[in-house]
């Protein structure tokens, strides 16, 4: 998914992050939300936003708030970041008894 719009969000749990990838050595994370699979490329910000966030236990609600200037007058990608964390009910991995 590419933030295109102020406005526009993906939302689900955090499964996957991938560093470096593209050719700025971006991180890429990954949500899930259902079977939808959603990847996404993060810059500095959202990257600390993200920070130590478990995944698997996550839900994020990632919102791109648009095109911002800072001090410095250079402009950058700005986010917000909702989550809340949570202990899944059983692992994937795990046997189940019916």
């Amino acid at each position: 998914m590419k933030f295109e719009k102020a406005g526009d969000k993906v939302q689900g749990i955090l499964i996957e992050r991938k560093p470096e990838q593209g050719d700025y050595k971006s991180t890429v994370y990954t949500v899930k939300n259902g079977d939808t699979l959603t990847s996404f490329f993060s810059n500095n910000l959202l990257d600390d936003k993200l920070k130590g966030k478990e995944l698997g236990k996550t839900e994020v609600i990632v919102e791109f708030l648009g095109k911002k200037k800072g001090k410095s007058g250079r402009e950058y990608n700005d986010f917000k970041v909702q989550y809340r964390s949570f202990e899944p009910e059983f692992e994937d991995e795990s046997p189940v008894d019916f």
